[in-house]
This record gives C-alpha cells, structure tokens and sequence, in this order.
C-alpha cells in the first residue's frame, strides 16, 4: 500500500522520457528527492576502492611527500569533485562517513590533510570570486545586485528552507562574511529573486548593437557602468605584484641601488601610475592602501625611500592642470580660465554638490595649487 505509483513519463517533444529515481550526470549522482545521499554513497564507494592502492604504495616505504602527491591526484580529486554542488546539502551522517574516510588516509599518508568542509569552503569562495569576474556567467549580476552601496561587501540572502540557505550563493555569501569580518550581511537581508535586476537592452549604434556590459577595457584602464575604479585598480594591483618578483630577482644579484630605483621607475611605477590623473582622486581609501602597501614593498627591496602614490598624483595633476592652461585648442581651456579671479587672477575653486564630482580632476587639481601657492 506504500509503495507510490510510477510516474508517468514525460513528453518531450514527439519523445517520451520515463522518469527515474536517480541519474547520473557529469559524474554526479541525482536523485528525484533533490537529495544528494546516492552521489556520497557512491562518492564513499568510490574512494573506499581508491584507499587500496593508497596502502599498497605505503607498503614498499614510499616517502610521504609522493604518499601525499598520490593522494591528492587519486584519492581527493574524488572525494572532492563537485564539493561546490553537494558540500552544503549533503547530511551530516554523509559528511562524517567521508570525513572518516579523509582521517584514514591521513594516517596512512603520515601527515595531517585538510577536512572535507575546509576544501569545500575554500573551493566555494574561489567558484564566488570567478563568477563575479566572469560578467557572462547567468550568476554574475544576481551576485553583483547584493553587494552594498556603501561597503562593497556581499549582503546574505533572505531564505525561508534550509535548502535553499545550504545553496552554494548564501554559504558562499557566509564563507566570505567569515574570512573578512564582515556583519553587515547579517544585519540587512535581501531576497535574491527580488534584487536580481534584468541584464540591460543593447545600444543600438547605427545598424549595430553593441551589448552592455558592466566592465571594460580602454586604452588599459577598466572602467565600469558603476562609475568606480575598483576593478582598474584590483587589475593594477595584480599587474604591479607580478612585476615585484623581477625587481626582487634582480635585488638577489646584488644590484646597486641606482640601477634597481631605475627598474623601479620603468617597469614597477610605470604600471602602479599609469592615468592616475584620471583614477587617483575617485578610487576608495581600501584600494589606495593596497597600492601604497606595494610602493612600501618595493621600497624596501630598493634599499630607498619611494615616492607615495598620492605624492605622484597631486603632482603629475599640477602639471596637467598647467599644459592645459598652456595649451589654447584644449577644450578644458576655456572653463579652467573662466575660473580664474579677475583681481587676483587666481584659480576659484569651483562648486559642487556631490563628492564625485569633488574628486573630480578639475576641483582636484585647484586645491592642489592652492595649496602650493598659499591661496
């Protein structure tokens, strides 16, 4: 009397599917139940067999490193395959026959491995960074829509089941939460159905349509359709400190100073200031800490002291401000002089209402020679 009757198959297109209780998939295990014991079931089976080989190579006194290189390549690259999917939705009962099977092998390898739910919170954090720089994946502006205004930091869903809160968006969302501290996203929840905004409509450019997206590269600056220069100055960041490696390369021939402040200058600053008329004034102290954080570095590799990033702005904007006031055909030539005080024939600050626009170049640069000049 139990037993449920057989669903009937489903019509897709002029074929019929019949319906099963489980199917594998890309080597995952799905059930009809939306539960994911059938996959640890056989995940567990799986690396059980896997184990026997891990102990025959530890009979013929293997060192651990090569124990170790086997078990990641053999062992863990199943255990973990598709820990992002499962790894929050699985039971605990599942978790913990898994977990034991992790603690065998770490007393056959000889050393300490990683838990699976550490694993799984590290793979989950890197699958959440790909997809926000990733603007074509189906998640990036569902994820992009929960960040705060204020903080940039990533809000947690709103859910009302267990399964949807052990989904991969809110872990991910509470892994991030945990490394970097933040509580804003336990104080403001958001629905993740709500707040996905509908990607924008194409421009049309003549008989062309151009697709909106929400970064984009330019004469080798990112700019973004926020008006914010935190993805140019994460790409400088990263640019810079694979460039420090040849300036630390070239400390280790023992290079005198001279010749490494002048590598510094061509290859290191070259990149760390490039435009920084443009980004200097508007990027976020949090970004500006970083960058500051590499000329230290370099620094000390050098063996001298370095000019700060805000050091080079303020001056390279005074010189900009200059070739232009110099320069007749520029087309900030004419509103720079119409600032000018007609007693004193000094630059007037000029008037604005948000900090956009204060930060801007041209009130940036006139409280700069105000500075300079005392006015």
């Amino acid at each position: 009397m139990t037993s449920s009757p057989r669903p009937r198959p489903v019509q897709i297109g002029t074929e019929e599917v019949e319906g099963v209780q489980t199917y594998k998939y890309l080597e995952l295990w799905l059930d009809n139940r939306l539960d994911w014991t059938s996959n640890t079931r056989q995940l567990y089976k799986k690396t059980q067999s896997r184990m026997y080989f891990l102990r025959r190579l530890r009979s013929f006194n293997i060192c651990r490193k090569l124990l170790w290189m086997f078990y990641q390549s053999v062992v863990a690259s199943v255990l973990s395959y598709a820990v992002v999917c499962w790894g929050g939705s699985a039971t605990k009962a599942d978790l913990s026959r898994l977990e034991k099977l992790i603690r065998r092998a770490s007393s056959v390898v000889g050393m300490k491995l990683k838990p699976l739910a550490t694993v799984a919170e590290r793979r989950t954090i890197d699958k959440l960074r790909s997809i926000m720089d990733n603007v074509h994946h189906p998640l990036h502006t569902v994820i992009h829509s929960q960040r705060s205004l204020i903080s940039q930091r990533l809000r947690l869903p709103k859910f009302r089941t267990n399964r949807l809160g052990n989904a991969f968006i809110p872990l991910s969302h509470q892994a991030v939460q945990l490394l970097t501290g933040g509580e804003e996203g336990q104080q403001e929840n958001w629905n993740i159905f709500i707040t996905s905004s509908p990607r924008p409509r194409p421009v049309q450019i003549g008989t062309e349509e151009v697709e909106g997206v929400q970064t984009y590269k330019y004469l080798e600056l990112w700019l973004d359709n926020r008006l914010d220069w935190t993805s140019n100055t994460r790409q400088l960041y990263k640019k810079t400190q694979s460039r420090m490696y040849f300036l630390r390369r070239l400390r280790s021939f023992n290079i005198c100073r001279k010749l490494l402040w002048m590598f510094y200058q061509s290859v290191v600053a070259s990149v760390l200031s490039y435009a920084v008329v443009c980004w200097g004034g508007s990027a976020t102290k949090a970004d500006l800490s970083r960058l500051e954080k590499l000329i230290r570095r370099a620094s000390s590799v050098v063996g001298m002291k370095l000019k700060p990033l805000a050091t080079v702005a303020e001056r390279r904007t005074i010189d900009k401000l200059r070739s232009i006031m110099d320069n007749v055909h520029h087309p900030l030539h004419t509103v720079i002089h119409s600032q000018r005080s007609l007693i004193s024939q000094r630059l007037r600050l000029p008037k604005f209402r948000t900090n956009r626009l204060g930060n801007a170049f041209i009130p940036l640069s006139h409280q700069a020679v105000q500075l300079l000049t005392g006015g």
